[in-house]
């Protein structure tokens, strides 16, 4: 068995492992974002 396709295979399984927590990372962050720079009349529940 050629050890450089296993290689790759984890290679590129630990890039899609990486960019799905970057992408719930920034999801989180941005949600966090939105929520303390809302305007003032979207905490008073005015609509």
């Amino acid at each position: 068995m050629n050890l450089n396709w296993v290689h790759i295979a984890f290679s590129l399984a630990d890039i899609v492992n990486k960019i799905g927590i970057a992408t719930v990372a920034f999801w989180a962050a941005a949600t966090v974002y939105e929520r303390r720079h809302a305007p003032r009349e979207e905490h008073l529940g005015a609509a």
